[in-house]
């Protein structure tokens, strides 16, 4: 199992064809900020997550920056209540390598952060 945390920073415009209704389009940046891997009851991360991936080029396989195009509409109620939904899609890989298993080697590329969001707020 692999987890990895991310500081996700989105820049969304907001266009209105109703009042009250707005659909979100924009750019996001993302900074990893923590990668592990479980196996069993062990987990590793930081130096022993790079040192488990060393053969697939360790800590520089697994990419810090995630970039992602964002789609969503928000609802305003009760002139500040919003409810939102959103899909950020991957623009870049997250992982690059060539991974080695019984004398056969693949590179290995295509693996892209895509994230639903649901979400509830307060416009000011």
């Amino acid at each position: 199992d692999f987890t990895f945390n991310y500081i996700n920073v989105p820049v969304l415009f907001v266009i209105k064809p109703f009042a009250n209704f707005g659909i979100l389009v924009g750019p996001q940046v993302g900074l990893n900020i923590y990668k592990s891997v479980s196996e069993g009851e062990n987990t590793y991360s930081g130096s022993d997550f790079d040192d488990i991936f060393e053969g697939v080029g360790g800590k520089d396989a697994f990419k810090s920056l995630d970039l992602a195009a964002v789609l969503g509409v928000q609802y305003t109620f009760i002139n500040h209540l919003t409810i939102g939904v959103r899909y950020n899609l991957g623009l870049t890989d997250m992982f690059s390598g060539t991974i080695s298993d019984s004398g056969i080697s693949a590179k290995v590329s295509g693996w892209k952060n895509n994230v639903a969001q649901v979400s509830i707020g307060w416009a000011f």
